[in-house]
């Protein structure tokens, strides 16, 4: 059904396994965030079972996590952090770590999304383990094509790439 939408499967990081209905409220979340973010509308969005839970605004990613949380207190959903498509990413640049997935914990969280080569992860080694100690699966995805960012669809992306953000010490997703 997701190749039919032009998304492929979902690449882990940490090893946990992505359930068939996660996958797809991952995916729905990807096009959600995409979109809303080209309204200038905050970079997370919180979904499960294809319906919006939440959405960032200025209070940032931890207040939307325990938000989200307590609007769905049998926990399973996905935080979806994107960067906006028109972005100036030398400022506010999408960033998960240790504090994250210890927000996703409490609340019941996942999996966590984020866009590869736009995203910052902190303290990769132990934001991993802690994903995997406690069955949270972290995943990057890119859009299809790199020329339009404002394209909704991603594909497989199984690198984590320093690249993107080179004067930035934290690893890049």
């Amino acid at each position: 059904a997701a190749r039919a939408h032009g998304i492929g499967v979902l690449p882990r990081f940490s090893r946990c396994t992505v359930q068939e209905h996660m996958n797809t409220a991952m995916q729905f979340g990807w096009r959600t965030a995409r979109s809303m973010g080209a309204l200038d509308v905050g970079q997370s969005i919180t979904v499960k079972d294809q319906m919006v839970l939440g959405v960032e605004a200025i209070e940032g990613t931890d207040a939307l996590i325990e938000r989200s949380g307590k609007l769905c207190p049998r926990g399973g959903f996905s935080l979806i952090k994107l960067a906006k498509p028109n972005q100036d990413m030398r400022f506010d640049v999408p960033t998960i770590g240790l504090r994250t997935v210890e927000q996703m914990i409490l609340a019941g969280g996942k999996s966590i999304v984020v866009e590869a080569g736009r995203t910052i992860l902190l303290d990769r080694e132990a934001t991993l383990k802690k994903a995997e100690q406690h069955g949270i699966s972290i995943v990057a995805m890119k859009c299809l094509s790199a020329s339009n960012p404002n394209q909704n669809a991603p594909v497989l992306y199984d690198e984590w790439n320093a690249d993107s953000l080179p004067k930035c010490r934290a690893e890049v997703a």
